[in-house]
């Protein structure tokens, strides 16, 4: 299953944007580094990236503006969405390791980078 992520740039409740996997790269560059980017149909100030988390609300069918509260909430969470262990962590790794190797364009290519993709990969199926 497709895993999407919620990029928070502002403090109203609609101020957030829903990012995938490829587009997650790009949205932690921007934090890091405080670049302005394109992710989706918006167009963000890194500056102002607060937060990057699991984007719940795309499988549960919730309104934008709901927050989990409630156990059911939870145990709903954990039905209809995908394990997001460990997954902002893996790509906050691709990304230092691009702008250390000096390979920024490539970030948000999803190219493989066998040093930290394989580690991954191990942690998921092991589970």
């Amino acid at each position: 299953m497709k895993k999407y992520f919620k990029v928070k740039y502002g403090f109203g409740t609609l101020d957030k944007v829903s990012v995938d996997e490829k587009e997650l790269e790009k949205a932690i560059y921007a934090q890091i580094t405080g670049t302005p980017i394109q992710l989706g149909n918006s167009f963000i100030n890194g500056r102002n990236i607060i937060s990057i988390t699991p984007d719940y609300h795309r499988y549960t069918g919730w309104y934008e503006s709901y927050e989990p509260q409630s156990g059911e909430d939870w145990i709903q969470i954990k039905r209809d969405c995908p394990d997001f262990e460990g997954s902002i962590e893996h790509y906050k790794k691709r990304v230092s390791f691009l702008i250390q190797i000096n390979k920024v364009k490539e970030i948000g290519q999803n190219i493989l980078i066998p040093e930290i993709d394989e580690v991954y990969k191990g942690l998921i199926e092991n589970k």
